[in-house]
């Protein structure tokens, strides 16, 4: 039978006649071929239909993250457990396992406890700060004293002038004073000696011996330094806009020569202290570790400053000023403004490397944030910073790149983790819909966030213990039940089984000890913060550039994990580098944890520090 009798067949069903035309034979095969027919339609519209449902998910992934809200937090889950929620009937299909990881029903049923009514009180409300608590940290200047006027002074009562009583306090002020741009001009005692002149007639003079400048050849101080890489290196402001704000303050520095100046200064002095903090983090119980997209225009081999010990090498003392001048002026030119037109050049053609990160913050009142600029992903860079016998917990996301790391602890971020399956949710928008595995894996993985969250600030011993006998029962239904999925390949459900399923071992080492954290937020955070300097100076022109940045903006954020200010922090750094220049080992008595750091860099204003 031909496909345009099949055809007729079909859309003339009322014209077949068994009885005249077709024989059994004929009638089975045809029916068969239906049936075959129909099959395979059922499975292209299967096929279609999950093609249309992965492509709606990408399209909402792609519109929430051009439009709407990142985060991946979802409403707790006592907001859920009403009466209207429950006739729902959404967890009635559920098996124990997925119950049990969501939290919506015990192991063993516990027994019933009446509390009485309960109504909080305004006491017990968060207290608002006062104003002396908002303004302890700021220098108090003169008290404004406003005098009556001479009418004022009339009585009103009798008209006779009124005398000075007292002061009554009205309200309190703050107020902004800019930056001043102070210039000095350095002069050395001048000296003659009177006695020659007065028996031989000689004209005998000789100069006091002047400190050498701070940069040869350069008006630069450690003050205006640390102003400037504060301002790139923490504000996000690029040379460029700097060079726009000295215009301002009456004295014109060219971006080239700010750029040299922070060149300058991380090669020949701030890499000692930046070495000193990159042996101590080897050392370290818990290190989170983390890489983001570092573009730069010119990439070349670089010498290293320092050994693997942190000893400094030969090499700093060939670094010539005026050579690095000379290379950033000429480089000043690829330096562009933020236009849409111009960043498009500049972005394009470039190479992208790599600034990885280090945190240590868990586990010590001596945290740590380390940047190291690289020309690669290779997990390799990660082995070289941290030592091959580094044997201490890594905290990582899943990059394969970290298993080089043979002797480290491997931790893998529940952040991760979770973004899998928020992913996977195909209707983001609306109620939350149970019957959808990726819903019911990622509520089940924020419900153990919110047990986490229970747990901030108590002992890591009370905190183990709490985790295994209340989150380790989640986990393990959770894992149960995810063994029972079986997603379409390809999709974003399948995604998230194949990474939770791959990273488990990892997940789970978090139970070992109460201080290692459940995500990886620590390295997150500073990667966002390198991101946003990012974004706004668009690029690295060279690799001595990249590498300067990555030296200091590890001394800018260790110094504010300490709860220090950064520019206080990098002007002492400067202004004493000849103390552990020479002697790199003394270098240890500026870390920012130390007593003569916290008194000079701590809650302390710019005057202030300028004037001692």
């Amino acid at each position: 039978m031909s496909a345009s009798e099949n055809n007729s067949t079909l859309t003339k069903p009322t014209e077949y006649r068994p009885d005249e035309g077709l024989s059994t034979m004929d009638q089975s095969l045809l029916l068969s071929q239906v049936l075959e027919l129909n099959k395979n339609l059922q499975e292209t519209i299967a096929r279609q239909t999950d093609t249309i449902a992965e492509l709606t998910r990408e399209l909402e992934w792609f519109r929430r993250n051009m439009f709407g809200k990142k985060t991946e937090t979802a409403k707790r889950f006592d907001e859920y457990e009403g009466t209207e929620f429950r006739q729902l009937g959404l967890f009635d299909s559920m098996s124990a396992e997925q119950k049990l990881m969501l939290g919506l029903e015990e192991e063993k049923p516990a027994e019933k406890i009446t509390v009485n009514s309960y109504k909080r009180t305004k006491t017990e409300r968060k207290k608002k700060r006062t104003r002396e608590e908002l303004l302890a940290n700021a220098k108090k200047g003169e008290d404004k004293l406003i005098y009556a006027s001479d009418e004022e002074k009339i009585c009103d009562l009798c008209e006779s002038e009124m005398s000075h009583f007292g002061w009554e306090y009205v309200r309190t002020e703050v107020e902004h004073i800019p930056e001043e741009i102070i210039y000095h001009e350095v002069y050395v005692e001048k000296l003659i000696c009177k006695n020659c002149k007065k028996e031989d007639d000689l004209f005998i003079t000789k100069c006091a011996v002047a400190p050498p400048a701070f940069i040869p050849h350069s008006f630069a101080t450690p003050s205006l330094v640390s102003f400037v890489g504060y301002q790139k290196y923490q504000m996000g402001v690029p040379n460029y806009r700097l060079e726009k704000h000295f215009e301002r303050k009456g004295i014109f520095i060219s971006r080239a020569c700010m750029s040299s100046w922070l060149i300058w200064a991380a090669e020949n002095i701030l890499f000692i202290p930046y070495e000193v903090l990159h042996q101590l983090i080897k050392q370290r119980f818990i290190v989170n570790a983390d890489e983001t997209v570092a573009p730069v225009n010119k990439i070349v081999e670089l010498e290293p400053l320092a050994d693997v010990n942190g000893m400094p090498l030969n090499v700093v003392a060939d670094v010539d000023y005026v050579e690095i001048r000379k290379e950033c002026e000429a480089e000043a030119a690829d330096e562009t403004d933020d236009t849409d037109e111009e960043k498009n050049k500049a972005i394009s053609g470039r190479q992208n490397c790599y600034m990885w990160i280090y945190a240590s913050v868990y586990g010590t009142d001596r945290p740590l944030l380390l940047y190291d600029y690289q020309p690669s992903r290779g997990g390799y860079n990660c082995r070289n910073f941290l030592g091959s016998d580094f044997s201490g917990y890594l905290m990582t996301d899943g990059f394969s790149g970290y298993n080089k790391m043979e002797n480290a602890k491997r931790l893998t971020c529940a952040d991760h983790v979770r973004r899998k399956w928020f992913e996977a949710i195909r209707n983001k928008s609306g109620p939350l819909n149970y019957e959808d595995p990726a819903v019911v894996g990622f509520m089940a993985i924020n419900k153990i966030y919110q047990e986490e969250a229970l747990l901030k600030g108590k002992d890591p011993d009370v905190i183990k213990a709490e985790r295994l006998k209340k989150e380790k029962k989640n986990w393990d239904a959770f894992k149960k039940w995810c063994e029972t999925l079986d997603p379409a390949g390809g999709s974003a459900l399948q995604k998230a089984v194949n990474y939770t399923r791959n990273n488990w071992d990892k997940l789970m080492r978090y139970l070992e000890d109460g201080r290692l954290p459940l995500s990886n937020a620590a390295a997150e955070r500073c990667a966002k913060s390198y991101a946003t300097i990012r974004k706004n100076m668009l690029f690295h022109d060279t690799s001595r550039g990249a590498r300067s940045a990555a030296i200091i903006k590890s001394l800018i954020d260790t110094a504010a994990a300490n709860s220090l200010d950064p520019e206080l922090y990098l002007t002492e750094l400067l202004e004493h580098a000849r103390d552990f220049k020479d002697e790199p080992a003394r270098a240890a008595e500026y870390m920012p944890w130390t007593e003569k750091m916290q008194t000079r860099c701590r809650h302390k204003t710019r005057k202030e520090d300028l004037g001692q």
